[in-house]
């Protein structure tokens, strides 16, 4: 099971075995070393584990632009991702993501109630959004008092983008 991308000029990648007990790192011409979970001491174990979960979270604190608006990414957005990965983690979540929704749902709740609420603070939004779950934040993008503010913003995302062309296209193939 390939875990990495590996582009054209990469020189490490990186697999996993489908048991999901080993990782190999291949060194391009080079030779490879494999990292086996039994062999590892369980501290060694629980520092990768933290290790990883660290950055996940950091990542999605990456973001350099809001999801929805493409508009710079705010403390506050950076916060709600983290918080939605977080969330999904602890509640027995996929460690990709479930496709149930997601951080850009999360953003998009949070970018809706600040126009629908202008006066409430924003770190108070994202607190009631992350506490949701993704069934719920889904929900309250499909309401009737959200649904229209979630519609132009996403209108506002892909304008544009020639829907015409891409159907035609589809059509081509259908």
């Amino acid at each position: 099971m390939d875990t990495s991308k590996a582009r054209s000029n990469s020189i490490i990648t990186t697999s996993v075995n489908d048991a999901m007990t080993e990782i190999k790192f291949n060194v391009k011409d080079t030779g490879s070393v494999t990292v086996r979970l039994a062999k590892l001491t369980d501290m060694v174990r629980t520092q990768a584990t933290l290790h990883g979960i660290k950055q996940k979270i950091c990542d999605a604190a990456a973001m350099s632009r809001d999801p929805v608006t493409f508009k710079p990414a705010s403390a506050v957005d950076k916060l709600a991702a983290m918080r939605e990965i977080a969330e999904r983690l602890e509640n027995g979540g996929q460690w990709n993501g479930s496709g149930g929704g997601g951080a850009g749902d999360t953003v998009m709740l949070v970018n809706c109630l600040r126009e629908l609420y202008p006066q409430t603070d924003d770190n108070v939004i994202v607190a009631k959004v992350t506490a949701l779950t993704a069934m719920q934040r889904k929900a309250y993008l499909l309401d009737s008092k959200i649904a229209p503010i979630a519609a132009r913003l996403s209108a506002e995302r892909v304008k544009g983008v020639d829907t015409a062309g891409l159907f035609s296209e589809l059509d081509s193939i259908a």
